[in-house]
């Protein structure tokens, strides 16, 4: 018992860490993304993907372009570092993800922002919108719970073998 409470603690530890660096990360380059330089790219390919669960069906714009910094081309697939209403995320009919694919026909010029000390990075979105935020922080909040539960537990545990 005491080696599957350890285990299952260190699992919630390593998700509640995932999850934290997940939000964190996201946020600071959502952040930091609006004063990235800008170039023109171009849409390669767009399609709508289908994500399914057990209780879910739901619906996303996939897109990929090519840009050129310094005379080196590039391709991305990020529309955003943070979910955002506009263009992509998830959404739950095929028809509202068709309809935001329309804003990304193959061919087209975009803006691409992309990270002055790493250009393989970029996107097509910056900063954050309230709902990519609420996302973020909820990540946020359920990382420091996977990790205050297993701390809290292992304090019991360790307290009532002592």
């Amino acid at each position: 018992m005491r080696y599957f409470i350890l285990a299952t603690g260190l699992l919630m530890f390593g998700t509640g860490t995932w999850f934290l660096i997940t939000a964190v990360s996201d946020l600071w380059k959502a952040s930091i993304s609006r004063s990235w330089p800008i170039v023109i790219g171009k849409i390669q390919a767009g399609t709508v993907k289908v994500r399914r669960g057990k209780a879910f069906t739901d619906y996303f714009v996939d897109v990929t372009y090519t840009y050129v910094v310094h005379g080196v081309s590039y391709s991305g697939a990020r529309a955003g570092f943070v979910k955002r209403e506009k263009n992509c995320g998830f959404v739950p009919t095929r028809r509202e993800a068709e309809s935001r694919l329309l804003h990304f026909p193959t061919g087209r010029s975009v803006n691409v922002m992309y990270s002055p000390r790493t250009p393989r990075i970029s996107t097509l979105e910056t900063g954050v919108d309230a709902s990519g935020l609420i996302n973020r922080l909820v990540t946020l909040l359920l990382g420091l719970l996977f990790l205050a539960l297993p701390t809290l537990v292992a304090c019991v545990v360790l307290r009532s073998h002592a």
